[in-house]
C-alpha cells in the first residue's frame, strides 16, 4: 500500500522530471550536431543535456506536475481510468498536447519531432502512472 506523500513524490519524479528529461534527451539526440560522436555517446551526452535543460525549465514541469497530481487524484476517486491500457492513451494524448504547447511558444519549430518525441514519453509517463496511482 503506498501512501499519499509517496505517491504524491513519484507522481512528481515522473512527470516533473523524468518525463520532460527523456523529451529533452530525445529532442537532443536528434537536433544536436555532435559531429562524429559514437551512438553511446549521443545517448548519454543527451540524457545529460535533457537533465541540465531541465533546470531551467524546472518551474513550469513542477507546476505542470502537480496539477496533474490533482487531475490523477480526481479520476481515481471517481474510478474513471480503471485500466493500464487507459492510462496510457491519455498519457500518449497529453504528452502530445504539452509537447505541441512546447514546439508553438518555446522551441519555434521542431513540430513534428518534439510531438512524436511527447507522444512516445506521455505512452511511457502513462504506463507508469497506472502503476503509482493502482489502488
Amino acid at each position: 500500500m503506498m501512501l499519499g506523500w509517496q505517491r504524491f513524490l513519484l507522481h512528481l519524479l515522473v512527470v516533473s522530471v523524468l518525463g520532460p528529461a527523456i523529451g529533452a534527451g530525445i529532442y537532443s539526440f536528434a537536433r544536436a550536431q555532435w559531429g562524429n560522436a559514437d551512438l553511446l555517446g549521443r545517448f548519454l551526452g543527451s540524457l545529460a543535456g535533457g537533465f541540465v535543460l531541465l533546470v531551467f525549465i524546472a518551474p513550469i514541469t513542477l507546476a505542470v506536475g502537480i496539477v496533474t497530481y490533482g487531475f490523477c487524484w480526481v479520476v481515481t476517486q471517481m474510478g474513471v481510468l480503471t485500466h493500464a491500457w487507459l492510462w496510457t492513451l491519455v498519457g500518449g494524448a497529453f504528452g502530445a498536447a504539452y509537447a505541441l504547447v512546447w514546439a508553438d511558444y518555446f522551441v519555434h519549430g521542431q513540430r513534428l519531432l518534439l510531438i512524436t518525441s511527447g507522444t512516445i514519453t506521455g505512452f511511457a509517463t502513462g504506463a507508469i502512472l497506472a502503476i503509482i496511482w493502482k489502488k
